[in-house]
C-alpha cells in the first residue's frame, strides 16, 4: 500500500442509528438470501469481497433502520459500479438487512478491522542473515 494511503479496514467504523437485534429465524432467513444474491461480491459475511465493498463498514448500513436504506438501494441497484436491481418481497428485505446488520454488530464487537496482511507488512527484516 502506498505511503500515505490507509486502508478502509483501519479507518473506524461508523456508528449506526440505531443498535437492533433480530429473531435469529429472521437473520438465518437473511443470510440464506443474502450468500446467495450479495455474498459473491460483497462477501459471504458481508465485510467485502472481490468486487463488492465491505457493507459491515457501510456509512449507508450504519444509518439504516430496518431496512429503509438498504430497500431503496437495493431496488435502485448501483449500475454504475456494477451492482443489479433486485425487486424482492418487504419480508425477504428486512431479513437481509437483518442479517447484513447482525454481521455488522459482531464485527463492531470484535474490534481490530484488518481481514489480510499486506505483502508489504512480511517483507521485514534482512533476508542475508
Amino acid at each position: 500500500m502506498a505511503q500515505g494511503l490507509q486502508s478502509p479496514a483501519a479507518a473506524p467504523r461508523p456508528k449506526p442509528a440505531k443498535i437492533e437485534t433480530y429473531p435469529a429465524k429472521q437473520v438465518r432467513t437473511g443470510e440464506l438470501r443474502f450468500v446467495s444474491q450479495c455474498g459473491f461480491c460483497h462477501g459471504r459475511d458481508a465485510a467485502g469481497g472481490e468486487s463488492g465493498p465491505d457493507l459491515t463498514r457501510s456509512e449507508l448500513v450504519a444509518a439504516d433502520t430496518g431496512g429503509d436504506k438498504i430497500g431503496p438501494l437495493l431496488s435502485a441497484g448501483r449500475p454504475d459500479a456494477g451492482m443489479p436491481s433486485f425487486h424482492i418481497k418487504d419480508e425477504e428485505l428486512k431479513a437481509i438487512a437483518a442479517f447484513i446488520h447482525t454481521q455488522a454488530n459482531k464485527f463492531a464487537a470484535l474490534g481490530g478491522g484488518r481481514r489480510s496482511v499486506d505483502p508489504e507488512d512480511l517483507a521485514t527484516g534482512n533476508a542475508q542473515d
